[in-house]
């Protein structure tokens, strides 16, 4: 019974020890303030030893990109984290906007000091987000492109109030890299983004973790990264699991360019072709020859400048919008009740269909008007009300709104209908997905047709306007 009990103890010591060993290690891939560990464990790990040149350079360089003009911003997430990113403005836009999405441990400005000349001098306007648990926005964990892609999102429509209609290209390193790829599964509406570049992207942060504890430390990941992600399921509510840009990028739906430095031993050159292999949306890479991690550029910058005209080209000239349709018409009262069909063909090869759908005014603005309306229509079916003399509580029925919806025909079938209130509408429907109301459909050559319903026109003059795009 000694020995049983001697037993107990030293497993129930060894557990605890490997618990305690798998905190520290947790705590080195996620959390914002880490131990400080040995030296030599620090030199293990694959991938940490950097070419010299570079750590004397990049700070020189990040000094030398903050002389050039660069503006502060912030916003806040629902949860209350404030987000901070420094948006580079040239002296003369090219019209292009690139959202720069920064690796572990970094910045945007640190991440991105050695290309900022080129951005600068040919005209890009780039925001570039210190993600949460990073560079000066709050938060206590990395996310590895878990609420990284999620705020990202947040920065996406921030651009498109502050430099509407400008096309939008994502760019990312490492984790940043991820980040973006993790959004493309989500972008089929975001007719602004043109395409995305992934820098040195890890198919899951799963698999490169196990790919550290094998490489590095010759480890299988169980028990270790079972318990890590353990530690952070109950921490930041995600697995490493999620963060897995293989997932996604098997639905993306805009072009992307894979990048990746041959002799990177950090994350494997082989993640890049993986991710290529397994993406469902057009698709190029670019090896770098001698590269190891997060240095391509600064390893080749004319490779890797070449490579993103080439492929910020192709995108803009892919995604050029044809108008088939533009169409105003002037409702009264008298449609009411009434649907108006409008035809209009698809003579050419295309992707997506882009309706824009709006109506104005959405308001009676009159309230007299309104008021006596609805008086009269309680008088005219005064068996349907209670006391319909005495009626006093017009005010429930106000505002009066006039309220339009709109269907969609194509050659072959029946798409589907918005019916919603929203006087402003954009649909978007494409083989593989459409706006929720919309079957997925391919966009058949021929006659199609939209019908507006009408269902209520209360103002003297309601003006209705329609606009479909195609892109190829």
């Amino acid at each position: 019974m000694k020995t049983f009990y001697i037993i107990l103890i030293i497993a129930i010591i060894i557990i605890a020890l490997i618990f305690a060993v798998c905190a520290i290690i947790y705590n080195q891939l996620v959390w914002r303030n880490t131990f400080k560990i040995p030296k030599f464990i620090e030199k293990m790990i694959a991938g940490n030893e950097m070419p010299d040149e570079y750590e004397i350079l990049a700070e020189k360089q990040e000094e030398h990109f903050k002389t050039l003009p660069l503006e502060e911003t912030e916003i806040e997430t629902k949860d209350g984290c404030r987000l901070k990113a420094h948006i580079l403005l040239p002296k003369k836009s090219n019209g292009l906007l690139i959202i720069a999405c920064h690796g572990a441990r970094s910045n945007g400005i640190g991440e991105f000091a050695f290309m900022s000349d080129w951005l600068y001098e040919n005209g890009y306007t780039v925001i570039m987000p210190d993600h949460r648990g990073c560079g000066e926005s709050d938060g206590k964990y990395m996310g590895y492109g878990t609420h990284e892609s999620k705020d990202t999102f947040l920065w996406l429509d921030y651009a498109k109030k502050q430099f509407e209609n400008m096309p939008i290209f994502l760019l990312g390193v490492s984790m940043g890299a991820a980040t973006v790829l993790m959004m493309n599964d989500k972008l089929e509406n975001y007719d602004n983004i043109k395409g995305t570049v992934a820098d040195c992207s890890y198919t899951s942060a799963w698999e490169e973790f196990s790919y550290q504890l094998k490489t590095s430390f010759h480890l299988p990941n169980f028990p270790i990264l079972h318990i890590c992600d353990l530690y952070n399921k109950i921490l930041t509510g995600f697995s490493f699991k999620d963060a897995s840009p293989l997932k996604a990028v098997k639905n993306a739906t805009k072009p992307i360019l894979f990048i990746h430095g041959e002799k990177d031993d950090f994350v494997p050159f082989y993640m890049r072709d993986v991710l290529y292999n397994n993406c469902s949306s057009e698709k190029f890479k670019l090896g770098i020859e001698d590269a190891v991690h997060a240095r391509s550029y600064f390893t080749n910058p004319k490779s890797y400048e070449e490579a993103l005209e080439k492929f910020f080209k192709f995108c803009l000239e892919k995604n050029k919008m044809k108008t088939v349709l533009n169409k105003k018409i002037s409702l009264t009262p008298k449609d009411t009740k009434t649907n108006i069909e409008i035809p209009f063909d698809i003579e050419e090869n295309a992707d997506k269909l882009k309706i824009s759908f709006k109506y104005l005014p959405k308001i009676l603005e009159d309230e007299e008007k309104a008021k006596q309306l609805v008086k009269d229509c309680i008088l005219k079916d005064a068996d349907k009300f209670a006391d319909a003399k005495e009626y006093q509580n017009i005010q429930e029925f106000l505002p009066l709104k006039n309220l339009v919806t709109i269907s969609v025909y194509s050659p072959d079938e029946y798409i589907g209908a918005a019916h919603r209130h929203d006087n402003e509408q954009t649909i978007f429907l494409s083989e593989k997905i459409s706006t929720q109301g919309f079957i997925p459909t391919k966009i058949s050559l021929g006659e199609w047709k939209i019908v507006l319903n009408i269902h209520c026109i209360i103002t003297d003059i309601c003006s209705c306007s329609v606009e479909i795009e195609t892109t190829r």
